[in-house]
């Protein structure tokens, strides 16, 4: 499943931009509580940014997926 949403964002050209992440980055950070310090360390890190700029890939290919099935059928004649 994971290989063909990937293989999806590829084909689509679906990426996730510098900002988007950051974005996401804060709404995390913000949202912790607590733990906003231990979250922003986390997240300082690279190799974390790198699987989440993976996952919200993920996660606008399925998003696109969704938007063009959900087009399909209205299109689709009754």
């Amino acid at each position: 499943e994971r290989l063909l949403i990937e293989a999806l964002a590829t084909q689509e050209h679906i990426e996730v931009s510098d900002d988007e992440l950051a974005a996401r980055v804060a709404k995390l950070v913000s949202e912790s509580g607590r733990e906003r310090e231990r979250v922003a360390k986390f997240y300082a890190r690279e190799e974390n940014r790198l699987s989440l700029r993976a996952a919200l890939r993920r996660e606008k290919a399925l998003q696109w997926l969704v938007d063009q099935s959900a087009g399909a059928a209205h299109a689709a004649p009754v």
